[in-house]
């Protein structure tokens, strides 16, 4: 693969207020449950209360985190494949009954045993064991260039919570549809997006619409296509509350191969992505 570099990232500032509503649904299984978009598991803690109060016979904690996790998982999938891309997910205690996406699943071990080394495993066909640490998530990429986001929680005596965020196919550019960001127990959940020139050229722009309730910093990182695990560049923006343009150059010789935009916000916030696209 060609050299790539960055030569650029600009931040455009469009207007002062941004909106979360529009082309952000409510994922059709908590259609009747749920009246407003869900980014983070913290924002709706209380409403997952009300939905599920815990009565120590049927609903217990776990259960509660749980269907935050999946609310924010569900609502995650319905934009990624609204712009184009495959995106499973589950969430769940990871010691009984268990949680598994595809072939990926959790070990089920004892939540103390999990908090006492301080990670859960996650099992695979045909690769090796996977450690995911307590509260912080891991990103794995696979030889068949899916993409996986495992995330271990709330280790107690028995159960822990565990999410599966698997990637399968990518949306590409252009995109015109909202890709919210998600966060789960703290832990962010990027995007990704396959960026291919329209034609040959030995430089590309990636015009990335921003909508974000307050400034703040967005990691951004283009990785090879053929091989995700490698970054090619990598940079960190301020972005403005309200709407803005980020503008990301980059140049190869003698032609830009495509790339993989991994984008990822470092504080809590609601942010979404209103457009990717590819010049040429």
């Amino acid at each position: 693969m060609p050299e790539v570099r960055l030569t650029s990232i600009d931040v455009k500032p469009i207007r002062d207020v941004a909106e979360f509503i529009k082309g952000l649904p409510v994922p059709l299984p908590f259609k009747d449950l749920l009246n407003i978009p869900v980014f983070n598991t913290e924002e709706i803690k209380d409403t997952v209360k009300k939905i599920a109060p815990i009565d120590g016979r049927e609903v217990v904690e776990w259960m509660q985190e749980a269907l935050a996790a999946n609310m924010v998982l569900f609502s995650l999938q319905n934009d990624i494949e609204n712009a184009g891309g495959v995106f499973r997910s589950g969430a769940g205690d990871g010691y009984s009954p268990g949680v598994r996406v595809g072939n990926l699943y959790f070990k089920s071990d004892r939540g103390t045993v999990v908090r006492r080394r301080g990670y859960a495993i996650v099992k695979g066909s045909n690769i090796p064991d996977i450690k995911v640490p307590i509260d912080t998530g891991k990103l794995v990429f696979f030889k068949n260039k899916m993409i996986a986001l495992l995330g271990a929680f709330k280790p107690r005596e028995l159960q822990f919570n565990g999410f599966i965020a698997l990637w399968e196919k990518l949306p590409k550019t252009p995109i015109n549809a909202r890709l919210r960001f998600g966060i789960i127990q703290k832990i962010p959940v990027p995007q990704f997006i396959h960026s291919s020139p329209r034609i040959p050229a030995p430089a590309v722009i990636n015009r990335i619409g921003i909508s974000s309730e307050k400034q703040q910093r967005i990691n951004i990182k283009g990785r090879r296509v053929d091989r995700p695990s490698e970054v090619i560049y990598e940079d960190t923006v301020t972005v403005p509350s309200g709407q803005s343009e980020v503008m990301v150059q980059t140049a190869s010789f003698p032609l830009m191969p495509p790339v993989i935009l991994q984008i990822t916000p470092e504080s809590p916030g609601k942010l979404t992505m209103d457009y990717v696209d590819t010049i040429p």
